[in-house]
């Protein structure tokens, strides 16, 4: 039986019957944060206990979160300073060694960052600042976004933000493949919903300012796509700066309501 099915409720008749495989927030999983601050660099990440699989899927999808936070400091680092560190600090198996790890990390990231800003002439101070947001949680699925803006010189800073799905009976990432019975043409159908929205977004814009918007690109599914889902069951997809529009238009969205895409699903 897949988690979708073992995880949701079933919704009212009116609606089908459908059952989805995220729950809404349910008492048993505990997400904490991990809130670091250290001069320029400011962190934080979320880590939970209590999922459907025990402590040891807790340390697992702990790891992987960490993973994606660290990784994108190490890489802030010099390159000849990323072996140094990491020989001399152990990430080791389990949240607390985790957290450790990460500790130091963001310490020795800040002191970095801030000498090589001391090295150049700038009016701006460098810094990294990352936050996060749980779009849904429970003992059996944990959806999150991990939403990081750095500026190490330059016009103008940068967003990287990353998503990140859970099965938490066994700790492995959830695909938007996942999501959808096999036989669904799923990739079609989310393409269309939002080919609708940029057509509509685009329409009320130029209607409102009397000029056309920054030009968009038009999205063709692949299943790779940065994906959430939130607490009432509908699918985000998250586009960064610069993917599918210029820099300066941001972050873009697309929410899709369950209702669109329902009969798609894997029960």
């Amino acid at each position: 039986m897949t988690f979708w099915k073992k995880a949701s409720l079933f919704m009212t008749t009116a609606l089908l019957a459908l059952c989805l495989a995220v729950p809404a927030f349910a008492a048993g999983l505990t997400v904490k944060t991990s809130s670091i601050s250290e001069d320029v660099v400011n962190v934080a990440v979320p880590y939970i206990a209590g999922s459907r699989g025990g402590s040891e899927v807790d340390d697992k999808v702990n790891g992987a979160v960490f993973d994606v936070i660290d990784g994108q400091l190490e890489a802030l680092l010099p390159a000849a300073d990323r072996p140094a560190f990491k020989a001399s600090h152990d990430k080791g198996g389990t949240t607390s060694s985790r957290l450790a790890y990460h500790k130091e990390l963001v310490k020795f990231t800040s002191d970095s960052v801030r000498k090589a800003n001391s090295e150049v002439k700038t009016a701006a101070s460098w810094y990294v600042r990352s936050e996060y947001e749980i779009k849904s949680a429970s003992p059996r699925f944990l959806s999150l976004i991990q939403k990081t803006t750095t500026y190490l010189g330059g016009a103008h800073d940068n967003v990287v933000w990353t998503t990140e799905n859970y099965d938490l009976a066994t700790g492995n990432p959830v695909t938007l493949e996942d999501l959808f019975d096999p036989a669904a043409d799923y990739k079609t159908r989310l393409t269309t919903l939002i080919g609708w929205q940029q057509t509509g977004v685009a329409r009320l814009k130029q209607h409102m300012t009397g000029r056309a918007g920054a030009v968009v690109k038009p999205v063709q599914v692949t299943g790779n796509e940065l994906f959430y889902v939130d607490k009432e069951r509908n699918l985000g997809l998250v586009f960064n700066p610069g993917e599918i529009a210029p820099v300066s238009e941001g972050v873009i969205l697309y929410d899709l309501s369950l209702n669109d895409f329902a009969d798609l699903i894997k029960l």
